[in-house]
């Protein structure tokens, strides 16, 4: 059986691994230079402690609920080229601003016409900008008079499960999007550490949940690269990733200096309607 195949990847090149330390390189001379090195070593085995020794899930913040998201839907339309193919064109689009906790339709826009994709990006950015504005104003916590006995029993974390103490510090989790407005009503989440608590806070982040975005992605990506130029300070891109895979999966990030935009495509079958629906991240 060969290393390299049982190490490497899908890829159109092949990597080379040393039989010693699994190390990789993209060269055979390379790997013979780390080979003079690598035999003189001896090898170091370093176990984990007992009661240690276990892996655990430790990224507590990826409970945080996103706030608010955004459901997009796209058209495009086939235009000739002149070397007899044709590319698709976003010809029209409709975005809705939701707020996640009571599903509150805060905006609706829609455009049709030769700028679409230009038109839509520019929607997005100000969605995001609205988003930043709502989670800049935390809602007040409330609490009911049940949760706040049970916050006071409470005496280890509900995240992490480590017990409180004077360098964990019990804390409120609220949800800042949460405005109380009835009797009764509440956004407390629950209680967690203060370590916890700074993890768990709320991510700046557009999220975008897009109908058949394999056609029309292409469209965006490109208004994105020409408007880089031209946006404010806080919007311009560091860098744009297309990657794709098995032609069911695409992503693209946009990493900008205040926050990122991380968007992810991905299949799931509907079984009801037969048809295939994208998550954009």
């Amino acid at each position: 059986m060969s290393l390299n195949r049982l190490l490497g990847g899908k890829k159109a090149y092949l990597r080379v691994h040393c039989e010693r330390c699994t190390k990789s390189f993209t060269r055979q001379d390379t790997l013979e230079k780390h080979m003079r090195l690598c035999g003189n070593d001896d090898i170091v085995l370093e176990f984990p402690e007992v009661g240690n020794n276990f892996v655990q899930f430790k990224r507590y913040e990826l409970f945080q609920v996103y706030n608010f998201l955004v459901c997009l839907d796209t058209e495009s339309v086939l235009e000739p080229d002149e070397d007899g193919m044709s590319k698709h064109v976003l010809s029209s689009y409709c975005a809705i601003l939701v707020r996640s906790y009571d599903c509150k339709v805060l905006r609706v826009e829609s455009h049709h016409g030769p700028d679409s994709s230009k038109h839509c990006v520019v929607t997005l950015k100000s969605m995001r900008n609205q988003v930043m504005e709502l989670n800049a104003r935390p809602a007040p916590m409330v609490l009911t008079a049940e949760q706040t006995e049970r916050h006071n029993a409470a005496t280890q974390c509900e995240y992490c499960k480590q017990p409180f103490s004077s360098a964990r510090k019990k804390c409120r989790h609220h949800c800042h999007a949460h405005v109380v407005t009835e009797a009764g009503d509440t956004n407390f989440i629950a209680s967690i550490c203060n370590q916890c608590n700074v993890a768990c806070t709320t991510r700046q982040k557009l999220i975008v949940m897009a109908h058949n975005l394999e056609y029309d992605l292409s469209s965006l990506l490109r208004e994105f690269h020409e408007l880089n130029a031209d946006c404010e300070p806080f919007i311009v891109a560091s860098h744009l990733l297309l990657r794709a895979a098995w032609k069911r999966y695409a992503a693209w990030k946009l990493v900008v200096s205040s926050f990122v935009i991380r968007c992810s495509t991905f299949h799931r079958k509907d079984t009801q309607h037969g048809n295939w629906w994208y998550h954009l991240s």
